[in-house]
């Protein structure tokens, strides 16, 4: 089995949630250590996924904490989900 990288996983993830609530725009009830023991992955890890994500146009980052998730392009994030 293939292991995917960290921004792969957190990614998929994004898309997972995004799909359960059916929202493309979501508030992640979650900090960034509980998405990384969700994801087998350092705190460290998930940050620069969240960053590469942001800097890459697929997602923002808003509200005070950055827990407010906005897909700005599906079909980049389902790429880096791939």
């Amino acid at each position: 089995m293939l292991q995917q990288s960290a921004v792969a996983r957190v990614a998929a993830f994004i898309v997972e949630m995004a799909q359960r609530l059916g929202a493309s725009e979501f508030e992640l009830f979650m900090c960034r250590r509980d998405v990384a023991d969700y994801l087998a992955l350092t705190i460290e890890a998930v940050a620069r996924s969240f960053t590469t994500l942001t800097a890459s146009g697929a997602i923002s980052l808003e509200g005070h904490t950055h827990r407010k998730i906005r897909i700005l392009s599906s079909r980049r994030l389902q790429e880096f989900a791939e």
